[in-house]
């Protein structure tokens, strides 16, 4: 993903180009070897990309002073999702797993 496939991704989200910018640039991971691999500013890592909705949730939802950050990224997913005809599904957080602790006594 390159920074104008993000900016048009993100007009949906109604967030200013500068911001988008903002979030784009800020999500870019160090690049070790600037001058060999320039053309990596242009892309994104999918951990980039994660980063960027995160940010641009922060940018959407700045001046809402109620609720968990994590509900307004899912808000900024539900709206992303929404543009390829697709669901984001709820975890079902009912399902037990079974795991033997590290330790000899968990008390």
């Amino acid at each position: 993903m390159n920074i104008d496939a993000c900016t048009e991704l993100m007009r949906v989200l109604q967030i200013s180009d500068w911001e988008i910018r903002q979030a784009y640039s800020f999500s870019k991971i160090t690049i070790v070897d600037e001058m060999n691999q320039k053309d990596r500013y242009d892309n994104m890592l999918f951990v980039e990309f994660q980063d960027f909705i995160c940010r641009c949730a922060y940018f959407k939802y700045k001046d809402q002073t109620t609720g968990q950050f994590v509900d307004r990224v899912e808000r900024v997913l539900d709206v992303l999702f929404k543009q390829i005809e697709v669901r984001r599904q709820k975890p079902n957080f009912e399902i037990e797993v079974d795991s033997e602790s590290d330790y000899d006594s968990d008390d």
